[in-house]
Order: structure tokens, then C-alpha cells, then sequence
């Protein structure tokens, strides 16, 4: 349309201004214009410029537009020239110079060729302003020159008569101000398009700011829709162009939407929003959660209401993957420790209501250590899959597997009537479990231990409820694993007991309550003390002296041991370096100190603060500690190994890879385990077994130690064999360093102040 309006201007300036100088040519004689031919001049004027615009827009080739186009252009100004010619009626005729007539033809074509081409190459201000300055040109040319071009002779014969009776004045006066309203039209309408089309820009601008917003957002204006963007309408999955003069209630899925609109902000735009959660209608008949942020926005037309609307399904279902994630186990899916709270609290508020009564069954695993520690981690992580889908397998819908962690799990049985309905699961469970499990070309096998509490009778509470199901467990693993036991009340002190002892234990090192004891390792030639293990003992106040085998074992399952540990090893160093003999000690090493990652750096400053040679310090390590993490006690074993202390192997022959580890760690001495040595002479395996240890140890080059020598028949059997040194209470039981001090050279008074 544009177009169409600039080439019926352009026609229309050409054609103004060739009339009105026709009006002003004063020939001599009297003339007038035939109204057809002249307004036939307009029309070409006008259709032939229309044509040039055409061809010069559409023409693809940057070189052809502005020739082809300004070639029209020029030929629409010569072909109006004389068809506005013909049309002047005149008692004459024109006589026409060819050669000025085709210069100004010439002239023309050339200033129209530079305007189009002034437009092509400045697309801006400046090339507008060079291209009407141009075409001007080419209108002047081809007009003026093709009117100097023409002389009026004197025909009497022919055609005369004015064709208007207008009078030239007020004619080129009308003709003007005719003109002068086009060409003010044009320039008022570019202007009004100008506006507009930056109105657009920035409309188009805003538009696609809104529609690229992740949110989706809606202007309401009195209550209905009045814009809608992208986001919106596919977050909805409706076009969001229908959905203009649509109510709020249609799109909002609440009871009451401009209520909730008015609890989303307090009315002003300067004042915070308060995002509200509610849903919105989809196309489907569904119903989408979403949070709902009002604003203000004032609009040329008065202030309408903006809202932001943010999908929360995505914040939802991330929410719930993280509430999955806290209360599930990522390795086997059952639900971890955090959901039993929970789950249990809950069916212990129906049961207090209904009267229902449920069971616990507190599982843990046997024989699953020393699996992860042969096998690794990655077998023992297979292997605990594959007991979670057997545990699964064999509950019922109703009941829920959890895993505590580790290798113990816990099964929630509710509608648990009678103990019947909890054995036979138990039972079911122990089954199943003991089924070998295949993981690559292993076929591995374990078993379960059960211990079980039922609700109400052994407990009201959850941590009453899993604590008696523990006791009960506890119960199990003592008395051989591989089974099931329901908690009664005599399980209570045991476990009470237990408890105590782990609380007592954190605090007994610095309540002075422990101290070590020393046994000594003689040697069977000549009797002479070489070492003397140091062994812990305890004395609590409420507990009295509790035994090792009691408090050793829940030190390491609590992990006390390693604090424990650091203090023997740095009491050992500091009264070993006070003996006037150069007697060695020996200090047992429990797993827990090689995983806690300092042990050789406590053990170099053990030495260094009480300046014991290293020489003298011996290192007991079980093969269980090595199976733990054989790369990590390989590096440490070496590591202690250069600082110069001595390194043994204790209770060597029970482990499950003793001749890899003689191979592979620097030891200097083999322990022979004391259940070998109580047989010996009883049992023919068990000299044969001592026998071949000793000789594997020697082949090594290793010192063997025989533990638990009670009788001379054993000391002199050992000796026999070729061990170089004895331990138990043939030779000497543990005593306090007080009691033995002439072993190492030191008087007992000696001793007695020192311990005092």
C-alpha cells in the first residue's frame, strides 16, 4: 500500500508540476486542454511509476533493480511529458528537437537510475534524502529540457478551443494546493507510520521479552483476560491468542480467584507480593499447580493487574525426589532409617486407636564382612541388592523392608496378631537369605540373624520397639547367628549393660580408669624376657573391672577403640623408654586405626616425644584388620615399616589369606593363634599344622611367637618345633609394669613411684 501511495505521489508531482507549467507556457497564442488526454497523462504517470517501484522492490539482482526501475521511472515522466503535450489544444502545432528532446530523455534516465540506486546503496535517511533529490532532478530534466525541446508553429487548419474555462491563475492555484494537500498527506501519514511502526518495535520487543519468560504471565482488565504470553498458553496447552476476554475463574482452578488474588498482594505495586499456591485449568480438564505472583502495571488505557505464574510441578516433583532420596537407601531403594520415625510412629497411633498390634524384625547379616572384604565393595554392594529384592520378595504388600545401613535391615510387620505370623516370616526370611547368591563367577553364601519386638507388649515407643528388636538380635549373633529370637525382659540388662559400657568407655581415659598391663614373650632356649605385650584393662566406678572380651568388642563397634588405641600406644611408648633392659613392646593394632588415617604419624610421634627407639616398639596386626582395605594397610604396614618398628601378624592360621599376607606385608614375627597350640599333642592335625607354620615361617625369615602356652608340655612341644619364643601364663600372666619391674630393670619401688 505503500508503495501504491508513493507512486500515485511521485505521478502526481510529476503531473503537477508539467500541468502547472503548461499553464504558465504562453506560446503567443490562445490555449486550451483537451480534460481526456490530460488526465490519461495522470494515469500513466501514476501506473508507470507503480511499475518501477514494483520491479525495483521485487527485482532480486542489486545491479538490475535500480536500472530497470529508474529506466521506468524515466519513460513514465517522458510518456506523461507528451501525452500532457497532446492533450493542448492550440491553432498550431509543436515542432520537436530530436536531439534536446533525446538529451533530456538521456539526462533523466541517468538522475532516476541514481536515485533508485541512492536508495539501494543507504538504506537509511541520507539515501532517502539522495534519491528525491535525484528523481527531482530527473523530473526537471526530462520536463524543462522536453519543453525547450518543443516550438509552437502557427496552423491556421488546426484543432483550437480551450478545454477548460477555469482561468490559468485559479486552475494552477487548484492544481497546487491540490498537490500540496497530497503531498502533505503523505508526509503526515509516513509520520503517523513512523510512530507506529516504532510503537510496534517496541510492542514486538515487549512481546517477545513476555513470551520468552519461563513464567507464564496474564493482563487482566476488569477480571478477564486482556493479554496472554507464550509460557502461559503452552504451560495450559491453549493458544494464547484465544484467550483474550476470557474470566479469571475459567483459568484458575480455585473457588475463588479474585479472593485469592487479593491474599497474593496488598493492593499497591510498590508493596511486596505474596506468592499463593493454587492451580490452573488445562486444556485436558486437568487441574496444574501453580504459585501466583500479582503486580500492578499501568497501561496507557489505566492500571490493569499483571500476574506471574509459575508452574511448580517441576519444584514439586524435584521435592519429592529429594524427600525419596532422604528417606530411601540409593543402593538397594528400601527406605532408610530417616522414614522408620515416621511410618512406625504413625502405626503406633492407629494401633493405640484401633487396638492393632504390629512386629519389628531387626535383621543383620552373616558372614556379609568378610564377603565386602574379600570380594570388595562393588561384590558386596551386588550382594546387598540381591538380599534387598529377597527380603521384598518374601514380605507381604502390606509390609515394609527399611535398610538401616551397613548390612542390617528392618521389616515392619504390621497386623501382626500372634508370634506365629512373625516366626514363620522370620523363618521364611533366614531361608531364602541362606540361598547362594551368584555374582559373576562367584557363588557366594550368608546368613541372617533375626532378633524380633512386638507392639505392645515389648515396647510403646519406636525407639523402645527398635531397641528391644536390636537386644534381641544382640542375643542371636552370641549365641551362634543363623537364627531368630523374640526380646523378653532378660534381654533389657544386657543390652542396658551394653549401652553403659560404651558411655562409661568414652570417658575412661580421661578419667584416669585405664591402665596397661604387661605379659611377657620368653624364649624357649634360655628363658630370657625379649618383649612384653602391653594389654588394656579397665576399672569403672559403677561397672567395677570390666573384662576385654566385654568392652573390647563394643570399643570397636562404636569406634571408640581409636582414641583408646592413641593412648595405649603413646603410654606404652613413654613406659617402655624407662626400662634400664632393652626390652621390646608389643601394642595390639585394632582395623579401625588403619581406616582413621593417622596411625602412622601418631605412632612417629610417640616415639619422638618419649625417645624411644623404634627398634623396641612391635606392632600386632590381625589378619581382620588387613582384610579390611589391603591397599590402605599395605601403605601404612610400609610406612611403618620404614620409621623401624618391628611388625607382627596375630593369631595367624584363622584369617581366610594368611599365606598372601606373609608374601605381601613386611612382617619380622607370626604369632601362632592359641587355639592351635591348646590341641597340641591332643590333636595330630594341630602339631601338624603348628609344624608346617613354623617352617613356612622360617623359609620367610620370620620370628614365631606361640600363644597361650599353659603347660611345659606345650612350651617344650613349641620348642621342639622351633619356636623362638613363648606367651602365656606358663611364663608369665599380665600384671601391672609395678609388679614385673625387675623384668626390665627396674626395682619395685622404682616402679611404684613411677605409677604413683
Amino acid at each position: 500500500r505503500w508503495r501504491l501511495g508513493a507512486a500515485f505521489a511521485l505521478g502526481a508531482g510529476i503531473w503537477s508540476t508539467h500541468f502547472i507549467a503548461m499553464l504558465a507556457y504562453d506560446p503567443g497564442l490562445i490555449v486550451g486542454f483537451d480534460i481526456l488526454l490530460t488526465l490519461a497523462s495522470l494515469a500513466l504517470a501514476f501506473a508507470l511509476n507503480a511499475v518501477a517501484f514494483l520491479v525495483f522492490w521485487q527485482t532480486r539482482d542489486r545491479v538490475t533493480a535500480p536500472l530497470v526501475g529508474g529506466a521506468i521511472v524515466a519513460l513514465g515522466i517522458a510518456a506523461m511529458h507528451h501525452l500532457g503535450m497532446e492533450g493542448v489544444r492550440l491553432p498550431g502545432r509543436f515542432v520537436w528537437d530530436g536531439t534536446l528532446l533525446g538529451w533530456s530523455f538521456a539526462i533523466g534516465t541517468a538522475f532516476a537510475i541514481g536515485g533508485f540506486l541512492a536508495v539501494q546503496r543507504w538504506p537509511d535517511r541520507r539515501g532517502r534524502l539522495a534519491g528525491a533529490g535525484l528523481l527531482v532532478l530527473a523530473i526537471c530534466a526530462i520536463h524543462f529540457l522536453g519543453m525547450a525541446a518543443a516550438q509552437a508553429v502557427p496552423d491556421p487548419g488546426a484543432a483550437t478551443g480551450p478545454g477548460f474555462d477555469l482561468p490559468r491563475a485559479g486552475l494552477t492555484a487548484a492544481i497546487a494546493g491540490a498537490m500540496c494537500i497530497v503531498i502533505g498527506c503523505a508526509a503526515w501519514s509516513l509520520a503517523v507510520d513512523t510512530r507506529l511502526a516504532r510503537l510496534q518495535d517496541e510492542v514486538m520487543r515487549v512481546r517477545a521479552v513476555s513470551d520468552a519468560a519461563v513464567e507464564g504471565m496474564v493482563i487482566l482488565s476488569g477480571g478477564q483476560v486482556l493479554e496472554a504470553n507464550t509460557s502461559f498458553g503452552a504451560l495450559i496447552g491453549r493458544d494464547p491468542r484465544r484467550l483474550t476476554g476470557l474470566p479469571l475463574r475459567e483459568l484458575l482452578a480455585a473457588p475463588d480467584p479474585e479472593m485469592l488474588l487479593i491474599e497474593a498482594g496488598a493492593g499497591s505495586s510498590n508493596e511486596p507480593d505474596v506468592p499463593v499456591e493454587t492451580a490452573v485449568r488445562a486444556a485436558d480438564g486437568g487441574a496444574i499447580p501453580v504459585e501466583v505472583f500479582r503486580r500492578y502495571i499501568d497501561l496507557p488505557d489505566g492500571r490493569h493487574t499483571l500476574l506471574a505464574i509459575r508452574d511448580l510441578r517441576p519444584r514439586l516433583e524435584a521435592e519429592e525426589h529429594i524427600r525419596r532420596l532422604a528417606q530411601h537407601d540409593a543402593l538397594t531403594g528400601l527406605r532408610n532409617r530417616s522414614g522408620l520415625e515416621s511410618v512406625i510412629g504413625s502405626e503406633i497411633a492407629r494401633a493405640e486407636r484401633y487396638g492393632t498390634p504390629f512386629a519389628l524384625l531387626y535383621l543383620d547379616l552373616d558372614g556379609f564382612k568378610a564377603i565386602n572384604d574379600v570380594h570388595g565393595h562393588p561384590v558386596g554392594d551386588v550382594v546387598l541388592q540381591a538380599v534387598a529384592r529377597r527380603l521384598t520378595e518374601a514380605t507381604r504388600k502390606s509390609d515394609i523392608v527399611f535398610r538401616l545401613g551397613g548390612d542390617e535391615f528392618l521389616i515392619f510387620l504390621p497386623h501382626a496378631d500372634d508370634a506365629g505370623t512373625s516366626a514363620h516370616l522370620a523363618a521364611r526370611i533366614i531361608e531364602r537369605v541362606q540361598e547362594p547368591i551368584a555374582v559373576g563367577d562367584y557363588r557366594l553364601s550368608l546368613g541372617v540373624s533375626i532378633g524380633i519386638a512386638h507392639y505392645p507388649a515389648h515396647g510403646r515407643t519406636v525407639e523402645d520397639l527398635v531397641k528391644n528388636a536390636d537386644a534381641a538380635l544382640y542375643r542371636v549373633k552370641q549365641e551362634g547367628r543363623g537364627a531368630f529370637r523374640f526380646f523378653d525382659n532378660s534381654l533389657n540388662e544386657a543390652v542396658q549393660e551394653r549401652r553403659l559400657i560404651e558411655f562409661e568407655l568414652k570417658t575412661a581415659v580421661a578419667r584416669g580408669e585405664c591402665r596397661l598391663v604387661y605379659q611377657p614373650q620368653v624364649e624357649t632356649g634360655n628363658g630370657r624376657v625379649r618383649a612384653l605385650e602391653a594389654l588394656l584393662r579397665w576399672t569403672n566406678p559403677k561397672l567395677g573391672a570390666v573384662s576385654p572380651a566385654k568392652f573390647i568388642p563394643v570399643a570397636e563397634e562404636s569406634g571408640v577403640i581409636v582414641p583408646l588405641g592413641a593412648w595405649i600406644i603413646d603410654e606404652a611408648c613413654r613406659e617402655a623408654a624407662s626400662w634400664r633392659k632393652p626390652i621390646a613392646v608389643a601394642i595390639n593394632l585394632s582395623a579401625l586405626q588403619f581406616q582413621a588415617g593417622n596411625l602412622v604419624e601418631l605412632v612417629r610421634e610417640a616415639l619422638d616425644r618419649h625417645g624411644l627407639p623404634p627398634e623396641r616398639l612391635e606392632l600386632e596386626v590381625t589378619e581382620t584388620a588387613l582384610m579390611r582395605d589391603r591397599r590402605t594397610a599395605q601403605v601404612t604396614l610400609e610406612a611403618l615399616k620404614a620409621l623401624g618398628v618391628r611388625l607382627a601378624i596375630d593369631d595367624f592360621g584363622t584369617g581366610y589369606s594368611s599365606l598372601s599376607y606373609l608374601q605381601s606385608f613386611p612382617f619380622d614375627t607370626l604369632k601362632v593363634d592359641r587355639e592351635f597350640i591348646a590341641n597340641l599333642g591332643r590333636e595330630r592335625q594341630a602339631d601338624a599344622i603348628v609344624n608346617a607354620i613354623v617352617k613356612l615361617a622360617h623359609e620367610l625369615r620370620l620370628t614365631v611367637v606361640a600363644e597361650g602356652v599353659e603347660t611345659e608340655g606345650q612350651r617344650a612341644t613349641v620348642a621342639a618345633l622351633g619356636c623362638e619364643l613363648v606367651q602365656g601364663y606358663l611364663t608369665g600372666r599380665p600384671e601391672p609394669i609395678e609388679l614385673i619391674g625387675a623384668l626390665v630393670g627396674r626395682s619395685r619401688p622404682e616402679a611404684l613411684a613411677t605409677a604413683a
